[in-house]
Parts: structure tokens; sequence; C-alpha cells
């Protein structure tokens, strides 16, 4: 029997209970499952789990392992961790050993699998909260065969670890052409066990036209050796004829010649993913047109001859409503970001809530769990729903609607927005520095003027996430004079781009591509803060180099 460390780190200490229960040796019923996953040439593996709360201890614990001449075979490592970002500490991990294999963690889903595997380019595993037991075995086993024979897929994984997934496994011969596909992989696409022959005819000639072409292409480049992974979305016909979209990713060994001798991989079902991604992309399409028109008339309006004097008045009150209009449309459209807001809110409690109630199943099935243990679980449970309702309530709020200006202190407005957008603040590690010493209130709409600082918030947000900065940071500031009351937002990113730096106030202008920005959204936060609020806003770089927005509101 031989012995792999496994490290794990997470500042959640039910979760790494959790990986405790799941992962130790139990005498009786845990060991039998562990049995169930051992390979066919009957290696048995015991885990020797340690487990830390943050990338300090990690770190250090890892490098001491390392200049003792020990190894550790599988790192699990939660991407939200406080003083720094998950992918940060597995670079560093992998620094220490590149050879090891890592399992990242999440509730949330800011990167996908390809940036994953750009930015720790091997021997990388993704697991997204809340996970069932079997998930994290299966890749935990195939995690230390990876490391104990040095291949990228586990070559023993056997058939009672394959079907622990909700994936299809395939192993294809590149020299022979022969395929296994797994049950799984066959009922995804509604085939029974025998309607499926060992032929890479058998998928190729399902892929959808369109798609069979890329596909191959991206294999190809795999086989070349041109690239680590092969990773693929595609469609692929059901036996009732209907195309299902399959992400599929797999790992080609290879003889001495750099010639394939063998690809593994798996096939995921991610049609409702598809269908949803559709929608959005439908409902946005559809909100860019109506706002370009609204757009459109408003820029007609202001050329209006002058000579129309009679008919000036009704002009006015027309662009008042299609100003108005144009307001609705816009909040309209922020809420599909809202929805995501939301998710990122919810997303991480839920998973805690679910990882304690296995945690308590799993004790009561080990006959360990005691009164403690379960009153300490419901505790956080409830913690946890406690926090769900507070989300509703802040949310509920924020889409409640403006009928007239309030009077309205600028530090409540930034704190509003900042509970809203705190998860992905949180989870982008940024961290924030306030400084609100405004002693008056201001007559102002309240929900816009939120709008108004969630936007920056998150402009700030993205623009610290693509820079890559170090320690991220984003300070508010507000004070006041006798004359009125200035609110500073500055982060500490590459600033904005000397050449832009006139333009960004524009209708339609973004530095963003098409899916991650309408060019709108700077453009409202002017018409808010200087149409709606009377208020000036100016852009500019700070002294330190970052972007820093500034609002000023007079007294009158």
């Amino acid at each position: 029997m031989s012995s792999f460390k496994i490290f794990a780190i997470d500042d959640e200490i039910h979760i790494l209970d959790f990986y405790k229960n799941i992962l130790k040796q139990k005498e009786s019923k845990a060991k039998n499952f562990f049995d169930s996953l051992e390979s066919k040439e009957e290696i048995k593996d015991e885990f020797d789990l340690y487990t830390f709360e943050t990338p300090k201890e990690y770190l250090m614990a890892l490098q001491e392992c390392y200049e003792n001449e020990d190894k550790v075979a599988v790192s699990i490592i939660d991407m939200r961790l406080p003083q720094m970002h998950g992918l940060e500490v597995a670079k560093r991990a992998r620094e220490i050993d590149e050879n090891m294999n890592i399992i990242i963690v999440t509730a949330f889903a800011d990167f996908s699998v390809d940036e994953i595997l750009g930015r720790i380019e091997k021997n990388v595993y993704y697991l997204h909260k809340p996970f069932r037991h079997d998930e994290l075995l299966v890749l935990v086993t195939t995690g230390v065969r990876n490391y104990q024979t040095n291949c990228s897929f586990s070559e023993v994984m056997n058939d009672i670890a394959i079907d622990a997934t909700q994936d299809g496994f395939w192993d294809w011969n590149p020299i022979t052409n022969e395929v296994y596909y797994s049950p799984k992989w066959k009922q995804m696409l509604g085939y029974s066990e025998e309607e499926i022959t060992n032929t890479l005819e058998e998928w190729s000639s399902r892929v959808h036209p369109d798609d069979i072409q890329d596909v191959m292409q991206t294999l190809k480049i795999h086989l070349e050796k041109k690239n680590d992974y092969y990773i693929s979305e595609h469609r692929i016909r059901a036996k009732n004829g209907n195309y299902v979209w399959i992400l599929d990713r797999g790992k080609a060994s290879f003889d001495a010649d750099a010639k394939p001798i063998r690809v593994t991989g798996f096939h995921s079902d991610i049609t409702k993913r598809k269908e949803l991604e559709e929608q959005l992309l439908s409902g946005n399409k559809e909100l860019e047109s109506k706002l370009e028109t609204i757009i459109n008339s408003q820029m007609k309006l202001e050329n209006t001859n002058a000579q129309l004097e009679e008919r000036l008045m009704q002009e006015i009150q027309k662009s008042k409503e299609q100003e108005n209009m144009l307001l609705k449309h816009v909040r309209q459209a922020a809420m599909g970001e809202m929805i995501s807001m939301i998710a990122h809110q919810w997303r991480q409690p839920i998973s805690t809530i679910s990882i304690v109630a296995d945690n308590i199943l799993m004790g009561m099935m080990l006959g360990d769990e005691t009164k403690e243990d379960t009153e300490e679980g419901l505790s956080v449970i409830k913690k946890q729903v406690v926090h769900l309702s507070q989300t509703i309530d802040d949310f509920r709020s924020f889409f409640a609607p403006n009928k007239s200006k309030e009077h309205t202190f600028i530090k409540d407005a930034i704190d509003s927005a900042l509970s809203i957008i705190e998860a992905n603040l949180k989870n982008s590690n940024i961290k924030i520095i306030k400084m609100l010493e405004d002693t008056k209130a201001i007559n102002i709409y309240k929900n816009e003027m939120i709008q108004v600082f969630l936007n920056i918030l998150k402009n700030a947000n993205d623009a610290l996430l693509y820079a890559e900065i170090e320690n991220p940071t984003i300070t508010i500031r507000s004070y006041e004079d006798e004359s009125g009351i200035t609110v500073s937002i500055m982060d500490n990113g590459d600033g904005i781009k000397e050449e832009i730096i006139d333009k960004i106030f524009e209708s339609y202008f973004t530095t963003k591509n098409e899916k991650n920005g309408t060019g709108l959204g700077l453009y409202m936060v002017k018409t808010i803060v200087e149409q709606r609020c009377q208020g000036t806003i100016i852009a500019k770089n700070s002294d330190d180099g970052g972007a820093e927005f500034v609002i000023r509101f007079t007294f009158f």
C-alpha cells in the first residue's frame, strides 16, 4: 500500500472537515467505498490529507515538504481565499512542483476551463461547488494516479470510477482507430449499450456538419503537440434526430517518436447552458436595438430647427419622456449584470449549506456524528439563510423605482452599491478603502445614484482583473466644503489611455467586446449625474496612475 500526501486549502473549516470525511481511511463503510475505486491491478492508495485555512500556511508547508525531499501528489485549492486569489496560489504551487496535480474548487464562474488551463498549464482539474462525494474522489484518485505514472489522464481508472461521474468517457486508439465509449457516453445521446460500435465513425458521423471542420482541426493541433489539451464545444446528433451540445475534452499519450498512441477524454452535456446563452444574447440584441432607436430620436431632437418656436415646449416635453424611457431600458439592460451579482451573492451560501448538510449525513452514515457536530452544522446553515434573506432585501430596494428626488446621504448610496457588488469584489480579491465624511443630505434620485456607483465600481473591478494587479484596491472618498459635496472613486490599475479619455462618456463607446459591454454604461452615468441630479462628473488618471472618477454636487 502506497501513501500519497494530499494538501487542501479553504477558508471555511466545514469544507475542510467535509474533505476529511471523504478522503480519510475508514475501517468499515468508507474503506469499502474507497476499495471500489481501486484499479484492476489491485494497487491500493492511502490518502494522507493535510488541511490549511490561509495561503501563507499552505505555501509555507508546501515549501517545507519539498525541502525535506517529500512530495505532494494533489492540491485541492479553493478559488476564493483571503489575502491571495486561488489561481495565484496554484501558480506558486506549480513553481514548487511542476508535476503536482491541482484541483481548483469554486462556487463561482469567473474563469472558464480554457482560462484556468492557460494560467496553470497542465495537470489541473475544475470542480464546481456544490459537488458530490464521488466527484471529488474520482478527481483525487485520478490526480494521484496521474502523479504516480506521470501521464495526463489516469491510465488505471476503472469502470466504477468512470460511472461515478455524470460525463461520458471515451478512449481512442489512433493506431487501430478503435474507440471505447462508456455507457454514460451512449446514454447521453439516447442509445443503449449494443447500439454503438467501437469505431471512430460512431462519433465523427454524428458531429454537426457546421462543426466538424473546426473540431477535427482542434484535435489535429493537439495530436501534433501544439496544444497541451484537446477542448471543443460542438453539436452531436442524438438518436431522436435532435442535436445535443457537448463539451468535449481530452489528452493524448505519445510514444518515443512523438506519435499519438492513446487519447482519452470526457463528454459533458452543455445543451441547457447553450440555450441560456442564446436567450441572453437575443435579449441583449433586442434591447440594444431599442436603445439605438431612442438615442437616434434624441439626436434628431437636438437638431430641431430654431424657427419652430411654437413647438419648442412640446418637443422639450417629448425629449424628457424619451430620456425617461432611455433610463428605463438601460436599467433593464443592467438587470443582466444584476442577476449575475445575485448569483455571486447566493452561490457561496448555498454551496456552504449543501456541503454542511452532506457532512452531517455522512457523519450519520458512518456513525461518528455527535449532537455537538449536528448543532454546529445547523447553526452554520441558519447563518447562511439569514444572509440570503438580507441579500433579497438589498436587491428589492435597488429595483424599487424613484418617482421623485429624495434627501439622501451620499455615503448611504455608496454603502448600498457596495452591498450589491460585494461578492464580485471579494471574489476578485479587491480591497475596498472607504473614507466617507459627508454629513449633509442632498436632493437626488437615490436609486439612480446607486446605479452610477455600481457602474463605476463594476468598471474598476473589470479593469483590475484585466490588468492582473498584484494588490488590487479601490479607494472611495466623500467630503464636503461650504459649497458642496465631492465624491472620488479611484483604483490602482493601469489608468485610462490618454487617446480615449475624452471619449469614454460618449454613447456606444467601449473598450470591451460585444458580450461584455454595450458602450452605454458611462454614457448613462454622465446623464444621471449631470441631467437628472444636477451634478458634474469628470474622469482622469490619478497621481498614482490609476483611473479616478470625481463627482461634484453643489448646495443650493
